[in-house]
């Protein structure tokens, strides 16, 4: 399944509610805490893509009418 780094925020803004409301956080913690550390490897991974986009962008030779 392909998330875009937009849902993938609201996903763990989810997680993180639901734990906050919760009678049972010791039920939730572990499988909201894997699904947390899933969903952050995944956001660091758009922010590494984009990083690397955004250091080649700026090598770029830039126009002379800019």
């Amino acid at each position: 399944m392909e998330l875009t780094k937009k849902q993938l925020e609201y996903m763990l803004t989810c997680l993180n509610f639901h734990y906050s409301e919760s009678d049972h956080k010791e039920f939730y913690l572990e499988i909201n805490s894997s699904i947390a550390r899933l969903i952050n490897h995944e956001i660091k991974q758009f922010d590494e893509l984009q990083n690397k986009i955004d250091k080649k962008r700026a090598k770029q030779p830039k126009p002379e009418w800019e």
